[in-house]
């Protein structure tokens, strides 16, 4: 408008993730259960797909609980704030992204930081994130694997793409 560029943006009813899990872990103790981060992890790959199918690919860059709105009433995952964030967070961030070089992997590697937060209610620090099976050894091995290959520091053992996280989850 008059030489002024606006971005405007969907007002999403609803809360997001890490809000859920706050109030889980202050009224039960407990963190997310695994249908529930199932269901939702789906719902973002679904997203990631589509983004990263794009040409050039869109990458996020800031997958994080916080990012994350379950809509109301319909209990969509809404994923939220492509390009706002001035500063990442440190803690769902991958090394090549630290390093200025952010590529499909690194979303998954934040979506599976995000996944390691809310089934074990610990926020994760930088370049540190422990096996799940650590701090949640009840957790079914299987969706364990997933998350920590997601979550993998080491770029050739991290899902290639948010596709083949999803097959991963299919054959669970």
């Amino acid at each position: 408008v008059n030489g002024v560029y606006y971005m405007v943006m969907e007002f999403i009813v609803g809360r997001n993730l890490e809000q859920e899990l706050e109030e889980r872990l202050q009224l039960t103790g407990q963190p997310f259960g695994v249908d529930q981060i199932i269901r939702d992890c789906r719902q973002v790959l679904d997203i990631l797909i589509y983004l990263h199918g794009q040409t050039p690919p869109l990458l996020h860059r800031d997958i994080k609980p916080a990012n994350l709105i379950r809509e109301h009433p319909s209990g969509r995952i809404r994923l939220v704030d492509f390009g706002m964030a001035r500063l990442l967070t440190l803690g769902y961030s991958p090394l090549e992204q630290l390093q200025g070089k952010a590529e499909q992997r690194s979303d998954v590697y934040a979506l599976g930081a995000s996944l390691h937060h809310l089934v074990t209610g610990v926020v994760p620090t930088v370049l540190n994130i422990p096996p799940v099976h650590n701090l949640k050894p009840d957790l079914d091995p299987a969706i364990a694997a997933i998350i920590d290959r997601a979550c993998s520091s080491e770029l050739n053992i991290r899902f290639s793409s948010a596709k083949e996280m999803l097959r991963g989850l299919d054959e669970l």
